[in-house]
């Protein structure tokens, strides 16, 4: 005998139309969750790859920026110490020229000498006689007056203004090795 078809135990391996489109209904919804979830990883994907390439496009851009930015600094730093010590030179070059006028006009003093340092805002200002001894110094640099050279130096007797072949400013490095330091 066959039990009446509305009463039939899943287990025994027919099932009720009811419970088949319940089972249908939840392979349905199954499946739509898997595809929507395989949708939202591709599109989670795809945007974060082509946000990923906009910011590496923006890091090169403005690592491009950046050098461009960099070198223009630096071409412009050049720039303003080649125009720094080309100004420096003309101002002392025209201390120097001063200083030879004043020497030549009737003899440079030690006052005067220090009063164009001063006004000047010269580091250092060193007058040598012909034979390249020290005559006079003034300045805020260099060693003070008399420091390691004997008296005789400091009181030498001024030639004339012709014969002293030039005068030093603001020279910030030492004298050249060989020459004699016994007054210069």
């Amino acid at each position: 005998m066959n039990p009446p078809a509305g009463n039939v135990n899943p287990s025994m391996g027919a099932m009720s139309p009811a419970m088949e489109q319940k089972r249908q209904a939840s392979f349905r919804i199954a499946f739509a969750s898997l595809v929507l979830s395989a949708g939202l990883l591709a599109v989670g994907w795809y945007d974060y790859t082509s946000t990923r390439n906009e910011l590496l496009t923006l890091l090169v851009d403005q690592a491009a920026s950046m050098r461009q930015a960099v070198a223009a600094a630096a071409s412009l730093g050049e720039a303003a110490s080649a125009q720094t010590q080309a100004t420096l030179a003309s101002r002392l070059l025209d201390n120097a020229r001063l200083l030879g006028m004043l020497d030549a006009r009737g003899g440079l003093t030690q006052a005067q000498l220090d009063e164009v340092a001063r006004v000047n805002r010269l580091f250092r200002v060193t007058v040598l006689s012909a034979s390249g001894e020290r005559e006079l110094s003034a300045g805020t640099g260099g060693p003070p007056p008399g420091a390691g050279r004997p008296d005789t130096c400091l009181r030498a007797p001024r030639t004339r203004a012709a014969s002293r072949p030039a005068v030093r400013t603001a020279r910030a490095s030492p004298p050249p090795r060989g020459r004699s330091r016994s007054c210069g």
